[in-house]
């Protein structure tokens, strides 16, 4: 379904006209579109004025495969400072969480550990990036200076 972010956002009073096409060129009305949108996954794409692609959203948070392995290779156990937990039981973490615009990308992901990540979801903790791993800052009620903390990844002898 194609329709303007204007129309699905201000539920255009009109309800007579006809503002959203389907792939197969029927028009279908405003409440129709809203009815639809409620349980759908929604993609944005910003269209030129010719109607060239612009733009194209993304519909899932999770990571394929290949970038998956690469943060596994890159922090190769859960990066919490202290933390030896193994890769293969750990998930990825959005630092800057998807819902609010967080890419999913290696600078913007990390492996934590079931504990440590509901810790910096509910805790106060931040996580940032520096030289592309994860440092993670302590809350003010833990460590006053927020002194920023890494777990480096093992070296291959370890």
């Amino acid at each position: 379904m194609t329709v303007d972010f204007e129309t699905l956002r201000d539920q255009l009073a009109d309800r007579s006209k006809a503002l959203a096409l389907l792939e197969d060129t029927t028009w279908i009305r405003p409440e129709t579109v809203r009815r639809l949108a409620c349980d759908a996954e929604i993609i944005p794409m910003v269209l030129g004025s010719k109607g060239e692609v612009l733009d194209f959203g993304r519909k899932s948070r999770t990571p394929p495969a290949g970038l998956r392995r690469a943060i596994w290779a890159r922090d190769r156990h859960c990066a919490f400072p202290g933390c030896r937990r193994k890769a293969r039981h750990c998930q990825i973490h959005h630092i800057r969480h998807w819902a609010h615009h967080g890419e999913t990308e290696p600078d913007n992901l990390g492996l934590l550990c079931t504990s440590h990540h509901g810790l910096v979801h509910h805790s106060g903790w931040e996580i940032v990036m520096h030289d592309h791993l994860p440092w993670f800052i302590p809350p003010a009620w833990l460590d006053p200076t927020r002194t920023p903390r890494h777990n480096r990844p093992w070296t291959l002898e370890a």
